[in-house]
């Protein structure tokens, strides 16, 4: 196994040193009229903000992570772009949400009227036009160099870190992953596409797979069937 350079959160990796963009970043400050010491004012109110969230008491009790496996366009849900030419947005009109100047589509009403709840991010991009490579990087939150199957090598899924850092507060399986149901045959790419097990950290932390039709009479959920042996 390789060496890897800490950069994922504190409780997971050591936190990262300033970097080069860092630095030269804070340089550049004072061409836009911020100076630096005013800079690592803000940066430590940031910090002294960040700390006295994470000392409160956390109250979510789950968390359902969806990943839409060939899901809606963006143009179509939450990046209208009604200025763009007709043969870049979607065909759906845009409305206005709760959050000012936000608009999503006109067919999530009910989450328009939450969108002060939510955060929208519309800059998150990567290069990987591969279905079974790109999704590591959602997933994992790196980015997968090579094809092929899924390796033990590969960085873990979110819910096996979140399994990692909280396993063992309850009976229930901590990481539980629903397959997609595919109709009509069609190929869904989700046996050999990445980042949705543990990897590295090993396959005790691997999600318990629910790979079957649930309103179906035989439906079974296949972790906790029995052997005959």
């Amino acid at each position: 196994m390789t060496a890897r350079t800490p950069t994922a959160c504190r409780d997971f990796f050591a936190a990262a040193p300033m970097g080069r963009r860092e630095v030269l970043r804070a340089g550049a400050l004072s061409l836009a009229g911020l100076d630096l010491p005013l800079w690592f004012q803000a940066s430590a109110a940031a910090r002294a903000e960040t700390q006295s969230v994470a000392g409160t008491k956390p109250r979510a009790k789950a968390c359902i992570f969806l990943f839409m496996w060939g899901g809606p366009a963006q143009q179509d849900t939450w990046d209208m772009k009604p200025n763009a030419p007709l043969e870049y947005r979607g065909e759906f009109q845009p409305i206005a949400t709760k959050l000012p100047g936000l608009q999503i589509c006109e067919h999530l009403p009910q989450l328009a009227q939450r969108a002060d709840q939510l955060t929208l991010i519309r800059s998150m991009t990567h290069g990987d036009v591969d279905h079974t490579t790109a999704t590591h990087f959602p997933l994992t939150g790196r980015g997968v160099p090579r094809r092929g199957a899924p390796l033990p090598e590969d960085w873990p899924s979110i819910g096996s870190v979140v399994s990692r850092l909280g396993r063992g507060r309850g009976p229930l399986p901590p990481f539980v992953s629903m397959m997609p149901i595919v109709p009509n045959g069609a190929p869904r790419f989700v046996e050999e596409s990445h980042g949705q097990g543990a990897g590295w950290l090993g396959p005790t932390l691997n999600p318990m797979r629910i790979d079957a039709d649930a309103s179906k009479p035989e439906y079974k959920v296949g972790d906790f069937a029995l052997h005959v042996d």
